[in-house]
This record gives C-alpha cells, structure tokens and sequence, in this order.
C-alpha cells in the first residue's frame, strides 16, 4: 500500500505531493516569526489492523528548500506586502522582517535607495538602480527609502503609488520538516532541519532534503502510539507533515512516496498471549484465531511458541504415516469385547527404547475398560510374556480418537516381532483399521499356559498404532505439536530449546483464497503429548488491494 497524494485540508481531497509549495503564511507574529506549510498524509486501514508498518527501503522524500522572490506591492499574502509612506519627496517603505531588495521598477529615471535612521534618510544612497534592474549588490532591510534621481542629478518628488513593483527576496532560514497530530501541530517532532540562511550564509546544498529513512523512523514512532492507544486503528489515520521556516522559502519537492502495510499482532476475540494445555491421554487439538479482511493479502507472517512438553514422542510408522494430530477418519474396525484379544503384530525397524503406545481407538459402550498388553513374539504367535501390561478406561463415546498409554518406565524392544493385545474388561470398543501388510487378528487364549487360538485373520488390514519415545534422537526429530492454518500444516521455520518459530505467509493465503465470507482464520495446535505451550499474537503483515 503506498502514499504519493497529499491533502492541504483534514480530509480534504489528495493531490500530489510533488510539488513546489510555498511557505508565505505566518504563523506567529514579530520578531520571531514562523512560515508554516501543512499537509495532510492519509493512511487507509480496512478496520481489523493492529498497526501500520512503513516500509523503510521503499520510502522515499527527496525535496529542496528554494528562497522565494515575490512583489511586495501585488503580494496575496497581507503580512508581506510592503507598507509605503511619503517623506520629503522619498517613499519609505517599511516590510514585515529584513528581506533582500531584488528590483524596483518605476516608469523612468534612476532610483536611488537609502538606509534610514529613524526616519531620516542617509546622507548617501546605498544602491542606485535603473528602472527593471536587478541590483547587483546585496540590499537588505526592513525599512528604508527610495528616492527618484533625474538625469541632471536633480531628485524629483515620488510618491507611493510611483513604485510599480518591489521585488524581493527571502532565504530558507532554518527549515524543517516535522510530523505532528492534525489539530495539535505545535506538539510536533521535526525529523529534518538545516541551520542558516539558505544560499545566503549557508549553501544551498544545506537546503537539499534526502530524508526518506528519517521520515520513516518519525512516522513509526508516531503510528506506533496511536496503535498503543487504538486496537484495531480507525479506518483513516492522518498524520500532518509539517514544513517550517523562520522566512518566507519554498520548498520543492522532487519524490515523494511512502510504502506501508497493515499488521495484526493479536488473536480474534483475545489480544494477548494464549496458554494452552493438553492433558496427553489422546489427542487433544485447540484452536485459536486470528482476523483478517477477506481481500489481504499477507506478505509476512511469522507466530513464535514456547513449549514445556513431556518428552515422549510418537514414532512414525513403517510404512511412512503421518505422525497422529488430527482426529481420526476411518470407518473399519476390529470389534473388542467379551474374552476376545484383538492382536497387532510389530516389527520395529531397527532397536527402539518405547515409553507408550498411542492406539486409534472408539469406545461403543459407557465406562468401557480395556486391558493392554506388550508380548515378544513366540512362532508366530504372542509369547505369554508380557513385557508391559496396563489398564485404560475409555472416555467420549462413539469418537474416534489416538488414545495414549504409556509404560511406567521405558523398554528397549529389539528389531524382533513384537505383539500388541488389547481385551475389553467391561464395556466394548472398536480398534481402527487401515490397510497394511501386517494382517490383525483375533485370538483366544487357551487353557494351556502362554497358549493362543487364532479365531480371525484380517488380511490386508492393520491395527492402527504408534509407538512413543523419549530418545534425544526422537525429541529432536519429533516436534510434540502440530500447526494448522485452516486445513494446510505448518512446520516449524526454527527451533531453539523450546522456542519454535512458524512461518504462516503462505498458509494464510491460501486459506484467504478458498474463503470467500468469513475472514476469522482458525490455528489449530494438535499435540497428544501431555504439556503446556504458550502462543504469542502472530506478527501479519499484509496489504489490502482495493483500498489503495
């Protein structure tokens, strides 16, 4: 979004900034007299932003503070116009403040100019000049006398209304260029300024305005306070660009353009950091978030988290599935219930150290009860030795959901087949299924010890699982949340410790592209690993097309 229009009146129309404006009206009053020009930038909001972001590198305002000539009979301006009075056949004229004369012009003869003292004329002139010439010497002051001197060396009387033009002329004295409040511009800052008579005892190079990167720090400074005070900003904020002198100048300004965006920092109806907590008994997802307009779009969007987590991890399967994050999908499933085992076989890849398993599980029935055991493998078959075995009742009927159990102390289990069993004590449930190599079965235990019957065999179907661990290894691998912006994942850009940085540009423009109404954005933080992690306002910088 840019600027490069400009308003001379609060919400007046635009027009463009580059331009010669003149300074001619002042301010304050005698001696210390201040030629102030303002206009007015406009900043277009859609309403929602937190805060403007100026673009530094793109920010530009070069410009130079000009003296400005003008006549000082015809002059618009009333405090410039010269006051011309009669003295023995001499005009004097007297002017708001010293300026330098530059031309007089009178129908004839030569005109000769006086220093005063009071109101008595010197006893020579101090510059004789034709008619229509410039002077060719320096002649300044605030009051002094002209009289007309004929060929002969004679003078003859002048009257005010003899003087046809007075030509003058005014340095840049002092200029500056400030941002300030509309309606309180004496509480001003200046950003720019140079000292001196500009191209009289100062150069005119000290007049030449190249203040694209200061103007962006004081305007910063500026949005960043009223964005402390209004959240989310008004819909148009204008900002007075101040331009000063001690002396009528002008100031011609040769590029002029201002680049910004808008920026949310906060969640939707929350403004400030969110705690989230997730118990890691199954997966827990919570939402949060955040508001844009339906037309922005993002250039820039980074949300930072830290977490305090368990350090156990979910494995990835063999097969290369996802890790477990958001709720289950599947419709087929092995029946548990009565004296039944439902039986996974596992083959990890290489030795693991597990700490737990995450199961797919859907209890059918209330305060269902099941029992969980971990066997070596014997011929095919569960071995009777249970490695692990543990109880877990139930919760939500009817939802699929990863339901996390975890040993009480970590095992290593070799690259060896391994059983997974589970048995409803009360109630029923449904293990998930999918397709798989590895067939799920159903079995009876038998009445000789560490004896099983197969009853059924699920070819091409497999229990849904995971494996958990809390290896170095795994940790750092293995985030123990997951990001979604609407329905797309984010990963983490950047880890430290437990500080995680995400970049959301791209999934909140693709979110924004397929929604064409609603414009609140759900983050959506999935993690079955028991925990607390604190999200800060993501940090969106975005542009609005149709609002430049």
């Amino acid at each position: 979004m840019q600027i490069q229009n400009v308003a001379i009146n609060r919400n007046g129309a635009l027009q463009s900034a580059v331009r010669q404006w003149q300074l001619i009206s002042p301010v304050t009053v005698p001696p210390l007299q201040v030629f102030q020009k303002v206009v007015y930038l406009r900043f277009v909001t859609d309403g929602v932003a937190d805060q403007i972001s100026i673009d530094e590198e793109a920010t530009t305002l070069r410009a130079v503070f000009q003296p400005y000539d003008y006549d000082a009979i015809t002059q618009s301006e009333p405090t410039l116009r010269a006051l011309r009075t009669s003295s023995e056949g001499a005009v004097i004229v007297t002017l708001d403040a010293p300026r330098q004369v530059r031309q007089v012009s009178y129908p004839s003869y030569l005109l000769e100019l006086y220093r005063l003292d009071g109101n008595k004329l010197a006893d020579n002139p101090t510059v004789s000049v034709s008619n229509a010439t410039t002077l060719s010497e320096d002649f300044t002051d605030r009051r002094f006398a002209i009289r007309l001197k004929k060929p002969d060396g004679q003078h003859e009387p002048l009257s005010p209304g003899d003087i046809l033009e007075l030509r003058l002329r005014s340095y840049p004295t002092g200029p500056r260029l400030g941002i300030a409040k509309p309606g309180a511009l004496s509480s001003g800052v200046f950003f720019w300024q140079a000292p001196g008579e500009i191209g009289k005892t100062a150069s005119m190079s000290q007049g030449e305005v190249n203040a694209g990167t200061a103007l962006v720090k004081e305007l910063q400074r500026y949005l960043d306070g009223l964005s402390a005070l209004h959240s989310p900003l008004p819909q148009c904020v204008d900002i007075a660009l101040v331009i000063e002198s001690d002396a009528p100048c002008t100031l011609n300004i040769t590029a002029f353009y201002i680049m910004y965006h808008l920026v949310s920092k906060s969640f939707f109806p929350y403004k400030e950091k969110q705690v989230l907590r997730f118990p890691g008994n199954q997966v827990t997802a919570q939402k949060i978030s955040v508001k844009l307009s339906g037309n922005a779009i993002v250039t820039s969007a980074t949300l930072q988290t830290v977490e305090s987590f368990r350090s156990d991890r979910p494995l990835s399967s063999n097969n290369g599935d996802s890790l477990p994050s958001m709720a289950l999908a599947q419709k087929e499933g092995i029946y548990i219930g009565g004296e039944k085992w439902v039986a996974q076989s596992i083959t990890p890849q290489q030795a693991i150290s597990v700490s737990g398993i995450v199961l797919g599980l859907m209890s059918v029935a209330d305060k269902t009860e099941l029992a969980i055991e971990l066997h070596e493998d014997w011929h095919g078959q569960p071995s009777g030795k249970k490695l692990v075995e543990t109880m877990r009742i139930l919760g939500q009927l009817g939802k699929r959901n990863w339901v996390t159990l975890r040993f009480p102390e970590s095992i290593v289990i070799p690259s060896q087949p391994h059983w997974i069993l589970i048995k409803a004590t009360s109630g029923c449930a449904v293990w998930l299924v999918k397709p798989g190599n590895s067939p799920v079965r159903v079995l009876e235990k038998s009445c000789q010890k560490n004896l099983w019957t197969e009853l059924s065999i699920f070819d091409g179907l497999q229990a849904i699982y995971r494996l958990c661990s809390q290896s170095n290894e795994v940790q750092q691998e293995t985030p123990p949340i997951t990001l979604h912006v609407g329905t797309q994942a984010v990963t983490s850009t950047n880890r430290q410790n437990d500080i995680q940085e995400f970049d959301l540009t791209f999934a909140l423009n693709n979110h924004l592209d397929t929604q064409t109404v609603d414009n609140t954005i759900p983050l959506t933080f999935t993690a079955i690993v028991p925990g607390i992690m604190t999200v800060y306002p993501p940090y969106i910088k975005y542009d609005i097309s149709d609002l430049e």
